[in-house]
């Protein structure tokens, strides 16, 4: 089954990962536009020291919302490895998607990661802290 096309069954595999404060969150990647749409739509939850990574390129101010999520998320937006933002504990889109709210990205960047609710407070993620993504071998 293709990066993309999920499943309550499924456990999607991390491509990539960050360290900080002593934790590893494991990243599963969306890259193509398919993988950017679905995103975290229809699942449950996401796991513990789990999270999605959103490539963008070209580099740029992005819109994000949660229609089809079925759970609170956190977003962390990244340039140049520097959060430049963070939203958190964003509650899902409950009305029709052309009701959902829009959350902006407040600037440029180039990755977006998604994390449960709550977990970039707990990992003390705030606007200037630095992220480096790294592949899995």
């Amino acid at each position: 089954m293709p990066l993309g096309q999920w499943s309550d069954t499924r456990d999607p595999s991390p491509t990539h990962y960050f360290e900080i404060n002593g934790k590893q969150i494991l990243l599963e990647t969306a890259v193509t536009d398919q993988e950017k749409n679905q995103g975290l739509k229809g699942r449950n939850s996401l796991p513990v020291n789990r999270g999605m990574l959103f490539t963008v390129s070209p580099e740029q101010e992005v819109q994000l919302w949660m229609a089809g999520v079925r759970f609170p998320l956190d977003m962390v937006f990244l340039h140049n490895e520097k959060v430049s933002a963070v939203v958190s504990d964003v509650p899902p889109c409950t009305t029709s998607p052309s009701d959902c709210p829009i959350y902006d990205s407040g600037g440029i960047v180039d990755s977006v990661i998604e994390l449960a609710a709550g977990t970039a407070e707990s990992l003390s993620l705030a606007e200037g802290s630095t992220i480096q993504i790294f592949e899995l071998d």
